[in-house]
């Protein structure tokens, strides 16, 4: 069984450009992709190599997942890649994780019991980039 590991960090920020840029310019991260999600925000996906950085701006602050995410801008939420997906999902509710995502929705955000905050668990490779499916590319400009 492969270990599991963190291998995507999400920012909810005021502006995806402007820390997209920031990232690129200061640190010489690379741009991989912009996108828009689920019609409610927009994501420029970042590396370093390693990690898919996510600068995530949502159009309304009273969407959704921007509210799973509480006010203001700060790290959203970080994902882990599994082997298993619904066997990790069986995992965290026993554990008493509450599942956040719609049925059938992958990655799988999720709550920690207590306060602990909220991560994602998407099978192994979901986090390369580019990806393709139900997002809408969005111009690099």
């Amino acid at each position: 069984m492969t270990k599991a590991r963190i291998t995507h960090i999400q920012l909810k920020v005021e502006s995806m450009h402007r820390t997209a840029d920031f990232y690129k310019s200061i640190f010489g991260f690379k741009e991989l992709e912009r996108r828009r999600t689920r019609d409610d925000h927009s994501t420029a996906h970042l590396t370093d190599g390693v990690i898919d950085l996510a600068c995530t701006q949502y159009d309304d602050e009273n969407s959704t997942e921007a509210q799973a995410h509480g006010p203001g801008f700060k790290i959203g939420h970080f994902g882990i890649e599994v082997e298993d997906v619904e066997a990790t999902m069986a995992r965290l509710k026993e554990y008493g994780c509450t599942i956040i995502s719609p049925p059938g929705q992958v990655p799988v955000k999720f709550y920690f019991p207590d306060g602990g905050g909220m991560a994602e668990i998407a099978p192994i490779g979901a986090f390369k980039r580019p990806r393709t499916g139900k997002f809408k590319n969005l111009d690099k400009s």
